[in-house]
């Protein structure tokens, strides 16, 4: 909740035939008020290591989209789903997931032009994507 204007600060921002100058600027000096950022957890820091391996607090995901592996295995390991995880390549960040909880609920397969695409991950691997349905084998041989 901001404070009342004083009249100090109502004179500073007025000129001097009174006509406002401006936009006027609310300060809430307030202790109470904090931003979301300084609240919020720090993220966990993870590495990515060549094109299909990333690690973060003690554990290494490897596959064709290792950090959203890591995410699952992450908040398997017991760490709150609500966190952020932040992968660096060497010094440099390259990739931020808002949360391991959204990581994990994601995968990236193939369409059907062969193209990857983020598709919701299911546990027993069957994605949900745009791609042709799988074909039941026919038997016969190449």
């Amino acid at each position: 909740m901001a404070s009342p204007i004083t009249e100090v600060e109502l004179s500073q921002r007025q000129g001097a035939t009174g006509r406002r100058l401006g936009r006027p600027m609310r300060v809430d000096n307030s202790l109470s008020h904090q931003s979301s950022r300084c609240s919020a957890q720090a993220a966990i820091r993870g590495d990515l290591i060549g094109s299909n391996q990333a690690s973060a607090a003690g554990i290494v995901a490897t596959g064709h989209a290792p950090v959203l592996r890591l995410c699952r295995a992450l908040v398997e390991a017991g760490h709150d789903p609500a966190l952020s995880l932040e992968i660096y390549r060497g010094n440099t960040v390259c990739l931020r997931i808002r949360s391991l909880a959204e990581g994990a609920a994601m995968a990236v397969r193939d369409n059907a032009q062969g193209r990857p695409r983020f598709v919701r991950f299911v546990q027993d691997g069957q994605e949900t994507c745009a791609a042709a349905p799988p074909i039941a084998p026919n038997g016969r041989g190449l």
